[in-house]
């Protein structure tokens, strides 16, 4: 095998590589882990232990969170902006603090019809309501909960 065609074969394998990354810079509902900094227009003001948050799993469909008391797993719907997340099952812990917020949470997903992202802000909408609003930390970080909790 010649020297070029060595080159050529490493420049191949290089550029198949680079195209298989994922694009963190697109603003795309996998890109990022969302927490919640507002819900149904009410600014958050909790521990960062507290603050409830979402990622989408593309692949499977999936939605995995935490309500603010419990995880929760649910399975979404993209067409376009258009979106609609399912709630499927979570943990059932009673927490005094934040049953209440999580309950809103977790109705604001399920009352989802469209959603639009400025930047690394993600706003959840049904019709001109706002139901939640969050911020993005990219998933190509090493660690998204340690990056939350880094977050007040």
């Amino acid at each position: 095998m010649t020297m070029a065609e060595l080159y050529i074969i490493r420049f191949v394998f290089l550029l198949s590589a680079f195209l298989s990354l994922p694009v963190v810079g697109e603003p795309l509902l996998e890109n990022y882990y969302w927490r919640a900094t507002s819900i149904g227009g009410e600014k958050l003001r909790l521990a960062a232990a507290q603050i409830p948050h979402i990622a989408f799993h593309k692949q499977e469909n999936r939605v995995a969170g935490f309500g603010g008391c419990n995880r929760f797993f649910a399975t979404y719907g993209q067409d376009g902006m258009n979106l609609t997340i399912s709630i499927m099952g979570g943990g059932r812990a009673n927490c005094a603090e934040t049953s209440q917020l999580e309950q809103q949470f977790l109705q604001s997903l399920q009352r989802t019809q469209t959603y639009k992202i400025e930047e690394s802000t993600l706003y959840l909408t049904n019709g001109a309501e706002v139901l939640g609003e969050f911020v993005g930390v990219p998933m190509c970080q090493p660690d998204p909960i340690q990056s939350l909790n880094g977050i007040t």
